[in-house]
């Protein structure tokens, strides 16, 4: 029991509504009303070590891809900054979320502040909101490495959902392991969602059996996902580990449809988006 416990604050109008209704207002007040947050780990800019947070507000990547470009693009340009967004780890959604971490002037009223001033509230809000901070997305695999290896151990022990991106054709077996036994320590992870891009590597759709082995050392979520994308069909399985590991379920998930049309997009402009992603919509088939 706590030395100094909660006082339940019946006198509070705010804790006569529901559970449910705090909770948003928790989210709004900390994320900007969204339900997780990105983390940036900067190197040399603004500060070496520094950690930035952004609100996961994710909107179609297409519509994006509209606001950003514009009609008179050249081709050349139009090619160059499809092959970015194609590569880009942010893609599935997540380009704005990428503007607002850059510091973009736009953007800035998205920006989250600091927690400090709600959870020195009362105590009965810091248990209740505190559990709304430690839920984390890593666009990039070193961030994610990075936080987890500098992170006090009292911040480890409260993060509750971790979702991560890891580009496959840049991921050596050392760090894999380092990352896996590292989130396997978390003490209060309830869900783990991690996606897999293979980028440029052939045979994509598989994963070596031994970062399949790294991955089920990971026992502790009750939700538990691995994605590997791929051009194929969506379809998943459940890895079995030969040891007693933890067994989780295998996704092989398909790309953003805009990207299966880029040859579509530069020969039309950016207003074939919407004619492209449906046309590309259902996934693309094997050759028999």
């Amino acid at each position: 029991m706590s030395k100094f416990p909660a006082d339940e604050q019946f006198q509070s109008p705010l804790f006569k509504l529901p559970p449910e209704v705090r909770d948003l207002i928790y989210c709004r007040i900390l994320l900007n009303g969204a339900k997780t947050q990105h983390i940036r780990v900067y190197y040399r800019y603004p500060a070496p070590g520094c950690l930035q947070r952004g609100p996961c507000s994710p909107i179609a990547d297409e519509e994006f891809i509209k606001e950003q470009i514009s009609s008179d693009t050249s081709s050349e340009e139009l090619d160059s900054r499809l092959t970015d967004y194609a590569r880009d780890p942010y893609r599935n959604g997540h380009f704005n979320c990428q503007q607002i971490l850059k510091d973009d002037p736009r953007f800035q009223e998205y920006q989250l502040s600091s927690a400090v001033p709600l959870f020195l509230t009362c105590r009965k809000i810091y248990r209740e909101a505190v559990p709304k901070l430690y839920s984390f997305r890593f666009n990039y695999f070193a961030d994610a490495l990075l936080f987890l290896r500098y992170a006090r151990l009292a911040e480890l022990d409260r993060i509750r959902n971790v979702e991560c991106f890891m580009e496959i054709e840049y991921l050596a077996d050392v760090d894999l392991r380092e990352l896996c036994g590292r989130l396997a320590n978390l003490t209060s992870l309830q869900r783990l969602h991690i996606v897999m891009d293979p980028g440029q590597k052939e045979d994509s759709n598989v994963l070596p059996v031994k970062w399949l082995d790294m991955l089920s050392l990971i026992k502790r979520p009750e939700r538990y996902e691995v994605h590997v994308l791929g051009l194929e069909a969506d379809e998943s399985e459940s890895y079995e580990p030969a040891s007693e590991q933890r067994p989780f379920v295998l996704w092989r998930k398909r790309e953003p449809a805009w990207i299966y049309g880029q040859a579509e997009i530069l020969a039309k402009g950016v207003k074939a988006i919407p004619d492209v992603c449906k046309m590309y919509s259902q996934p693309v088939m094997k050759d028999d």
